[in-house]
């Protein structure tokens, strides 16, 4: 798979995750400090998802699974639990970003 439709990919869960949430893209561009505009155009994959829309979204919404959103492994929105070790939350920074690089180099 190329690069551009894995940030597709990316793209269309971040899109997932807001309307799973309830919010419309209004709603989420402000919970991360984007304009509607720009994210609308990440969500329709036009522009590449930056890191402070990943950030914003593991902050304002810590339930979401962030590996799901950046691999598409895992889901959506896990079950509440304590020792989840498929949860990652960026709110304590626990993504590393050497592991997006590295999946999105690869092949």
């Amino acid at each position: 798979m190329r690069n551009r439709e894995k940030f597709s990919d990316i793209s269309a869960r971040i899109k997932q995750v807001r309307k799973d949430n309830g919010l419309n893209q209004t709603a989420l561009a402000e919970l991360v400090g984007v304009s509607r505009s720009y994210l609308s155009e990440v969500e329709s994959g036009k522009i590449k998802v930056n890191v402070n829309i990943l950030v914003g979204v593991a902050k304002h919404l810590p339930d979401v699974d962030m590996r799901w959103v950046l691999l598409g492994e895992s889901s959506p929105m896990p079950q509440q639990a304590e020792n989840d070790q498929q949860r990652y939350r960026l709110g304590g920074i626990t993504v590393k970003i050497e592991l997006i690089d590295e999946r999105l180099n690869e092949q």
